[in-house]
């Protein structure tokens, strides 16, 4: 068989490049080993357009956010499965100050269609703590990356389009310009690495600079439902039932284990901000693919144009994986401009 193109990885990233080739009707096959334990399918999938603790908006929140929100609600439709859950976030104050300074922004053209509401005083709900009010942001909420992920792979073995396998360094040995890439009979014009931090990226593209972060989250079950999420130190994002997950950490010691260093500095941010009985359920972490500059990773290898990458989305992969993987295919297919903050050719020297 031959196809206009591989996917490596099946995660956020590769998962969302694949919809958008499959808009398009390109010809293609996704390989990935379906890791029970990837970094997205443990992220907790929240998308924020306000964010740190100076709380500043997104950077291209305005392009960003309209785009995901149509781009998973048409596909929960396509899918017929329910994985988008568009919720407010609310973030309390921490001192009169910040309030002072928010009650302002709130009125500010750059941040007031991101705002639902600003609160000078408590909002008077039990167990969260903002004795100094918050704001109320909309266009946020959060993806359940789990069955993003698993009600897409079924939609794509339906169509026999996903291996369940690794790929190899070693195949690309003779994979150039001339020559597309073989593999197991089947022929593929192009292959677009969306491996996290697999080998194949660092390997393939060792000219970019990688800079993993280690998360851990906690899964924790409370004795009452949330149906909103908070940020505040840690974000508390409501799962089903009584579950929410709860983080996270980010350490530059790269290893693939649970630490209880890391489940105390949880537990410690998650009582200053709400004060609730919990029962933990258990701990998670994953390696984000992150960048030196905090800014993705997209493009065609400039030594050999069958070559793509569309990876280091980070933290904010749910925001970012949308539009930019619809950038990635105008590119690929109609030799449109990146945005030069994303494009690899900014540290090709």
């Amino acid at each position: 068989m031959q196809y206009d193109f591989l996917i490596v990885g099946q995660g956020l990233a590769g998962t969302t490049l694949a919809h958008q080739l499959y808009k398009r009707g390109l010809s293609f096959q996704i390989i990935d080993n379906n890791a029970d334990d990837s970094t997205s399918k443990v992220a907790a999938g929240l998308f924020n357009p306000i964010t740190g603790r100076k709380f500043v908006k997104t950077w291209k929140a305005d392009l960003l956010f309209p785009y995901l929100n149509e781009f998973y609600s048409e596909l929960e439709n396509e899918l017929k499965d329910k994985f988008y859950f568009p919720i407010g976030i609310y973030r309390p104050f921490v001192n009169t100050e910040e309030q002072n300074d928010w009650t302002a922004k709130s009125y500010e053209p750059e941040y007031s269609s991101f705002i639902s509401k600003s609160h000078s005083k408590t909002m008077g709900l039990k167990n969260i703590k903002d004795p100094f009010g918050g704001i109320l942001l909309k266009y946020s909420g959060y993806l359940d990356t789990r069955k993003y992920l698993s009600s897409s792979r079924a939609f794509f073995q339906e169509k026999h389009s996903v291996l369940e396998k690794s790929l190899r360094v070693e195949l690309f040995e003779t994979f150039t310009e001339e020559s597309p890439l073989f593999y197991e009979g089947n022929k593929y014009d192009k292959v677009v690495l969306c491996d996290g931090n697999g080998a194949l990226s660092k390997s393939l593209f060792e000219f970019l600079p990688f800079q993993p972060v280690k998360g851990e989250i906690l899964e924790l079950n409370l004795n009452h439902n949330l149906n909103f999420t908070l940020n505040r130190g840690v974000w508390i994002v409501p799962v089903d039932n009584n579950k929410v997950k709860v983080g996270s950490t980010y350490s530059w010691e790269i290893d693939s284990g649970i630490t209880a260093k890391a489940r105390e500095e949880i537990l410690e941010k998650y009582k200053k901000l709400y004060d609730s009985e919990f029962s933990i359920i258990k701990q998670l972490s994953g390696i984000r693919p992150a960048t030196k500059d905090r800014r993705p990773f997209i493009g065609i290898h400039p030594k050999n144009h069958r070559l793509g990458i569309f990876n280091g989305l980070g933290s904010k992969g749910t925001s970012l994986a949308p539009y930019f993987s619809s950038e990635m295919v105008d590119f690929l297919l109609d030799k449109k401009n990146l945005t030069p903050e994303v494009d690899i050719m900014r540290y090709f020297i």
